[in-house]
């Protein structure tokens, strides 16, 4: 029976772990015990209709892998009521989530090259390589003010937005969407990016850093990872 084994949330935060050392130290392919760790994972039925999915987006390296863990896997805290994310009654529903995530980061990074030109959209080449990254700003890359549903779909002057990508920055392209699909992390690091940046919507260009030092003392909607 299922419930003799792991509690498939340990497996992915081992997987999430083993996966973040293995894209820091540039290791070029997921380590035997990381392979393991994974299929384990995609024989739970919560995750065995999702597999393909949820291993291809787990091997990329700008997945964001740190931001699943900070929030579908992170207990509620800062509302007035809290959230335990092991509850038995929420497992289906939170994997759904992870699920989700996986599906619409592997479909924006698909349509990066499909519909639009990434050298054009986005603050650093996507060809599984290191580049530098853009400094000299005030934004620390944190992925703090990121850690939304959705916003407004309202592009920048000049810029049309494919339906899609609507209801993908709205949070409305999937029934169990959780994050933006275009919140990419860089090779492990705790380093996020916009992957339309130069073409995000105007209440995210509009984010100032007024707005990040209030949103980065705010409470924390979810427990902090230890």
């Amino acid at each position: 029976m299922w419930r003799e084994r792991p509690f498939w949330q340990d497996i992915l935060k081992e997987i999430i772990e083993w996966r973040t050392l293995e894209l820091r130290e540039e290791i070029p392919k997921p380590r035997p015990e990381t392979r393991r760790a994974l299929r384990s994972l995609l024989a739970h039925p919560f995750f065995s209709p999702h597999a393909r999915t949820v291993e291809a987006a787990l091997w990329d390296p700008y997945f964001p892998l740190g931001m699943i863990r900070r929030t579908i896997l992170a207990d509620v805290t800062g509302m007035r009521f809290f959230i335990n994310k092991t509850r038995p009654d929420i497992q289906e529903a939170l994997s759904l989530q992870v699920a989700a995530a996986a599906d619409l980061f592997l479909e924006a990074k698909r349509d990066l090259v499909r519909v639009a030109d990434p050298k054009t959209v986005t603050c650093v080449p996507l060809d599984g390589r290191l580049h530098p990254l853009p400094s000299g700003g005030w934004c620390r890359l944190c992925g703090t003010c990121c850690q939304i549903g959705g916003v407004q779909a309202e592009p920048p002057p000049g810029v049309g937005y494919p339906p899609r990508w609507v209801a993908m920055i709205e949070g409305s392209a999937h029934p169990h969407q959780q994050l933006c699909p275009f919140l990419f992390q860089y090779f492990g690091r705790d380093i996020y990016f916009c992957a339309i940046h130069r073409i995000k919507p105007r209440a995210c260009a509009g984010f100032g850093p007024e707005d990040c030092a209030r949103c980065r003392t705010d409470i924390a909607l979810h427990e902090r990872d230890p």
